[in-house]
């Protein structure tokens, strides 16, 4: 699966104009006063003028060996490091990654995969990110949702994949759907999950969907 698109609401959309564009330095559009668009290598993630704020979850997919570059340009630009069991980079085994929140306090994560085959190297670039590779959809039952999303759209899961009643790890490697039991806490942070707005477009091997969540 790959994901083309994330839509996600904001209340503070100049404080991420400045976030991403001018600390991070990704390519952004303002379309309108209304909403911006953030250029993350092969896709994009847009921010749109909200009245409620909602929290969310998103991982930029990077190439592999540059996990500790990350957390230096992190550091750099003064985001404050998110620790797992008091580690800066959390090794999941099949990637390594880091984690910061962005200007609306959502918890975004820079992660490596280097069972995707894609180029290493040591030195990192805001323009090497590759695409967005996980957005996370809390929900009241994650099986439930998993088999609808899997029936419906023709998600194919890795043989490792997480299927439980709290989580489930709903993709493969180049795009995944996390889908926690609200309630549930992100990682790496003690911040609980909650049902949210978001709109997201991805392509499998059946085509080209957009999937919706309201709260």
């Amino acid at each position: 699966m790959k994901i083309i698109e994330v839509t996600l609401p904001s209340t503070n959309i100049d404080a991420q104009e400045k976030c991403f564009a001018e600390v991070l330095g990704f390519a952004c559009e303002r379309k309108s006063s209304t909403e911006l668009s953030v250029l993350c290598g092969a896709n994009l993630l847009k921010f749109v003028e909200a009245r409620q704020q909602f929290y969310f979850h998103y991982c930029f997919l990077i190439p592999p060996g540059c996990v500790g570059s990350v957390a230096s340009f992190l550091d750099e630009r003064g985001f404050r490091p998110l620790l797992y069991d008091g580690q800066r980079i959390v090794d999941f085994g099949n990637g390594k990654a880091v984690y910061f929140r962005d200007a609306d306090g959502n918890i975004a994560e820079f992660i490596e995969r280097p069972s995707l085959g894609y180029p290493a190297q040591d030195t990192f670039l805001i323009s090497d990110v590759i695409r967005l590779n996980e957005i996370g959809i809390p929900c009241d039952d994650p099986i439930a949702l998993a088999k609808k999303l899997i029936q419906g759209f023709g998600i194919a899961l890795v043989n490792d994949a997480v299927f439980r009643s709290d989580f489930v790890w709903c993709g493969d490697y180049e795009g995944v759907f996390l889908l926690p039991k609200a309630g549930r806490n992100w990682m790496p942070c003690d911040k609980a999950c909650e049902k949210n707005s978001l709109a997201v477009k991805f392509e499998t091997t059946k085509g080209v969907f957009d999937y919706y969540c309201e709260p």
